[in-house]
């Protein structure tokens, strides 16, 4: 089936990581992107670099350019991937290149509960002569847990009938402009628990009881934060500028 704007998909090799001259850095930019009214794309105003989702998953095109790509180029599929959404912005390199960001969703169910999982996917796009795509960092975006803590009248009892621990992380990002040098990814993460003292590190049928009291979202300190993402040329991909807390417990599936 042909899609709207483009009649032509060339079967490219896709490149390995490379690092971003200098010169791109100082000239990159962030556009917009917005939904097409006579197609499922996403475009920039100038209408020369789109993204769009279709059975084999997101990919990026140009009309201009006549080249088109996939963008997942990780060994891992996962099954939300033709249901991808994107990153309303993209980073400008060139004409022929760009960084964009494709977000997936994951769900992973299991005995009581359930871990549902979104995480940002960036990827440096390139339609030009040599095209290809490849990954270049994953930023987590949300996470909800959900994890079985009931197994009898009595634990019912003991835990004022919240019968679940429940555990969310959520990321506030957004493209931040630096004079001379790639945009940085600002985010700033707010993870909670309920009830007050939920843990997944420890068995939920030793705590204590949970009091009337108990039944609120607590924040959790260490996993709420506010963080810059930067592009790092010797390792070409965006890195965390400081190190992060440790909050596997609020983003892992198993720990």
């Amino acid at each position: 089936m042909k899609r709207p704007l483009f009649a032509l998909a060339l079967m490219l090799p896709v490149f390995g990581a490379v690092a971003v001259p200098q010169a791109a850095e100082a000239q990159a930019v962030i556009e917009e992107l917005t939904p097409q009214s006579d197609s499922a794309l996403y475009c920039n105003s100038a209408l020369d670099f789109c993204l769009g989702v279709d059975q084999d998953g997101p990919f990026a095109t140009s009309r201009t350019l006549r080249s088109e790509i996939h963008l997942w180029d990780l060994p891992e599929v996962p099954k939300g991937l033709a249901k991808a959404e994107f990153l309303p912005q993209l980073i400008r390199l060139d004409e022929e290149r760009a960084f964009v960001g494709v977000i997936v969703r994951e769900e992973q169910p299991y005995s009581g509960g359930i871990f549902e999982a979104r995480d940002l996917y960036l990827f440096e796009a390139s339609l030009g002569e040599v095209a290809g795509s490849n990954n270049i960092g994953t930023i987590p975006i949300s996470r909800d847990i959900s994890v079985r803590a009931c197994f009898d009248a009595e634990d019912q009892e003991r835990r004022g009938e919240a019968c679940s621990d429940q555990f969310a992380f959520k990321t506030d990002l957004s493209l931040v402009p630096v004079e001379g040098a790639i945009p940085e990814f600002s985010v700033t993460t707010s993870a909670t628990r309920y009830p007050k003292g939920a843990s997944r590190l420890h068995d939920s049928a030793r705590a204590e009881p949970i009091m009337p009291a108990d039944l609120i979202d607590e924040p959790d300190q260490t996993c709420s934060y506010a963080a810059r993402y930067r592009y790092d040329a010797d390792h070409p991909g965006f890195l965390p500028a400081d190190p992060l807390p440790d909050c596997a417990e609020f983003l892992k599936s198993t720990l």
